[in-house]
C-alpha cells in the first residue's frame, strides 16, 4: 500500500483527477474524520476550496442532516452490516441527489460487512450511477479482494499533537479547551480523532461539561460508572467516568464480590470501549508510577495531581510495574478475542488490591 496521506492530499488527488473516484477505502484510526473532512471539501460552497463550516451544506454535514449524505448504520446490535442495509443503498442510489452534485454513502467499519452484504455491494460498486460516491472506512484490509479491487485504497496519516491543536483552533475552541482536549487524547491512539467528530464538541463547551460531570459522577458506584462509560459517546464524559472508576479501584481495596460484579459489567461492553478503558487504565497507572518516582512533570492527569499523590503511596513500585505489564498483556489479549469475563476478573483484581497484595501474579 502507498504511504499514508492527509485529507488535503486526498482532496488534492481528486482535484487533479477532475472528480472524486466512485469508491474509496479509507484505512486507519482517522478514517471517519477523513471521510467527513473530504465530504466538507466536496460539498462546501466557499470558493476558496477549503471548508468554511458555515455555509448551509457544511452546517448540515456537521450536524448529520445533509439529504445527500448517508452514514450507513450497523445492525444486529452493532455487530455487522447486513444485506438488508446494502439493498436499501441500492434502492436509494437510483434517485438523483436533492441538493448537490453528488450522493455519498459512508460505511463505517466496513470489515463488518457480511459475505452476502459484501457480494451485494459489489454489484453497485461495479457500475454505480455517475453521481454516487462510496466511502468505506476500515482499520485494515480484511475485506473481499473484489471489493478492494474496486476502491481507491487510502491509508490515512495519524494526527500529530500539533495538527490536532490546529484543527481544534480552527473549530473555534479556546486555549484552555484545546489544552483539555489534548490531555484527553494524549497516549490514546483513537481518542484524538473522536474529539473532532463528537457532536457535543460542536455545541456544549467541554470544560463546562467537565465541571458538571465532576459534581455528579463521584456519587456513582463502580458498576454504575462502568455502565455510564459504556453508553456514552461523549469523550469528556467517557474520560471522566473512566477516571472516576479508576480512582475508586486504585484508591482502596474492593471486596471480591464487588470486583466480580464489575468484571461482569465490563465483560458486556463493546470491544472498542473495553480497549479504550484499558488505555485509560494504563495512563492512570503510569501516572501513579511517575508520582512514586518523583517525576510528576510527566503525568497525563495534571488536573488530578492531588488524587495521584494521595493514591501513589498505597502502591509499591514493583506492584505498579506489574499492574502496567498486566494491562499491556490484557490489551493484547482483548485484541485477540480472549474470554472477556476471565480477562476482566484478572485485571480488576490486579487494580482493586493495591500495595503488597499485588505481589502475586494473576
Amino acid at each position: 500500500m502507498a504511504a499514508a496521506i492527509s485529507v488535503e492530499d486526498l482532496w488534492g488527488r481528486a482535484l487533479r483527477e477532475g472528480r472524486p473516484a466512485h469508491a474509496y477505502l479509507l484505512v486507519g484510526e482517522g478514517a471517519e474524520f477523513a471521510a467527513r473532512e473530504f465530504l466538507l471539501h466536496l460539498f462546501c460552497e466557499d470558493p476558496t476550496g477549503r471548508p468554511c463550516r458555515r455555509c448551509p451544506p457544511c452546517r448540515k454535514l456537521l450536524h448529520g442532516s445533509h439529504p445527500d449524505v448517508r452514514w450507513v448504520p450497523l445492525e444486529g446490535g452493532g455487530a455487522r452490516i447486513g444485506i438488508d442495509r446494502v439493498r436499501e443503498i441500492q434502492k436509494d442510489a437510483r434517485f438523483q441527489p436533492l441538493e448537490s452534485q453528488y450522493k455519498a454513502y459512508v460505511l463505517p467499519e466496513a470489515e463488518r460487512l457480511t459475505p452476502e452484504a459484501a457480494n451485494s455491494l459489489l454489484k453497485i460498486l461495479e457500475d454505480p450511477p455517475e453521481y454516487v460516491l462510496f466511502l468505506l472506512l476500515a482499520r485494515g484490509l480484511r475485506l473481499l479482494p473484489t471489493i478492494l479491487s474496486r476502491c481507491q485504497i487510502v491509508r490515512i496519516r495519524p494526527f500529530s499533537t500539533r495538527q490536532l491543536a490546529e484543527v481544534l483552533a480552527r473549530q473555534g475552541y479556546s486555549e484552555d479547551e484545546i489544552r483539555y482536549g489534548l490531555a484527553l487524547a494524549q497516549g490514546i491512539p483513537s481518542r484524538n480523532v473522536r474529539l473532532l467528530l463528537t457532536p457535543s464538541w460542536l455545541g456544549e463547551k467541554p470544560l463546562q461539561r467537565r465541571e458538571a460531570l465532576l459534581s455528579e459522577i463521584p456519587k456513582l458506584c463502580p458498576t454504575e460508572l462502568a455502565e455510564r462509560f459504556s453508553q456514552t459517546e461523549d469523550p469528556v464524559e467517557e474520560h471522566e467516568t473512566a477516571r472516576a472508576l479508576l480512582l475508586q479501584l486504585t484508591g482502596g481495596e474492593r471486596k471480591p464480590h464487588e470486583v466480580l460484579e464489575l468484571a461482569s459489567t465490563l465483560a458486556r461492553i463493546p470491544p472498542e470501549k473495553a480497549e479504550l478503558f484499558l488505555w485509560e487504565s494504563l495512563r492512570w497507572m503510569r501516572d501513579l508510577l511517575l508520582s512514586a518516582q518523583n517525576a510528576e512533570n510527566r503525568v497525563f492527569h495534571r488536573d488530578r495531581l492531588q488524587d495521584v499523590r494521595a493514591i501513589s503511596p498505597r502502591w509499591s513500585t514493583e506492584s505498579l510495574v506489574r499492574a502496567i505489564h498486566r494491562l499491556e498483556r490484557g490489551l493484547s489479549a482483548l485484541q485477540a478475542n480472549a474470554n472477556a469475563q476471565l480477562l476482566w476478573e484478572s485485571l480488576l483484581f490486579q487494580l482493586g488490591f493495591p500495595g503488597a497484595r499485588n505481589s502475586r501474579r494473576l
